[in-house]
């Protein structure tokens, strides 16, 4: 389980792109792995069910405020990227973005180990 506490400072926005960038984490550093652009996220299958349903987005618009919004972080990652994966740890950026700029920002580190 996560939790994501966001502020949205600025007037009612409405968002316009999603940016989702995956990076191995080895000693030496981190190394891209994939990069994700969602240039219309009220039409994408997951994306419009999560807006809506954590930050109660309508027709992709938000409204300034500050949401606290709770959601199964294993869930999430297997239905962007399956349950076929290699182990090991990486991080995620994610960036929601209107045409003013930042709407925010989400990192996470998740660590895949094989259980026994």
């Amino acid at each position: 389980m996560g939790a994501l506490r966001c502020l949205q400072r600025s007037k009612t926005s409405k968002f316009n792109q999603i940016k989702m960038y995956v990076y191995g984490v080895k000693e030496t550093g981190k190394t891209l792995l994939w990069n994700y652009n969602i240039n219309k996220p009220c039409q994408h299958y997951l994306i419009a069910a999560l807006l809506e349903a954590k930050l109660r987005a309508k027709m992709c618009i938000v409204k300034k405020g500050d949401y606290y919004c709770e959601f199964n972080l294993t869930e999430l990652m297997i239905n962007y990227i399956g349950k076929s994966f290699f182990y090991g740890d990486y991080f995620f950026k994610v960036l929601v973005l209107s045409k003013k700029g930042n709407i925010m920002c989400l990192y996470f580190d998740p660590k895949f180990k094989k259980i026994n």
